[in-house]
């Protein structure tokens, strides 16, 4: 009767550590998976906010300084690409604007709008 409790079997042991493994990979792809879109949506936010900064000087200067600037690229921090063009009517200006990112592949964009209307 003592010899039928003596414990786990290697084999079983195996078997646990096999489904722990298991367990702890699955966990390890959803934390990696989590950090990734965390990555993504701090990208989309940051070049969101590169969009509307631009728009928010466009807002501050003379109006016939924005609309002399007309279509233009520019870079911000060296990761966001900046593409605008002015459609200017008698009475407003629409900027049609696209931000892409990162500046090297461009892989990403979105695309703002706004009308600055004339004074």
């Amino acid at each position: 009767m003592l010899q039928e409790q003596r414990g786990a079997t290697i084999l079983e042991a195996i078997i646990a550590m096999i489904i722990l493994a298991l367990v702890i990979i699955g966990l390890n792809t959803g934390v990696i998976s989590i950090i990734k879109s965390n990555m993504q949506s701090k990208e989309l936010t940051a070049a969101t906010t590169a969009g509307y900064q631009l728009f928010e000087e466009f807002r501050r200067d003379d109006y016939d300084n924005v609309v002399s600037i007309g279509t233009s690229i520019d870079t911000v921090r060296s990761l966001y690409v900046r593409d605008w063009k002015m459609t200017i009517d008698t009475i407003q200006t629409q900027i049609d604007l696209e931000v892409r990112w990162p500046a090297t592949v461009q892989n990403h964009r979105i695309q703002l709008s706004t009308i600055i209307a004339k004074p």
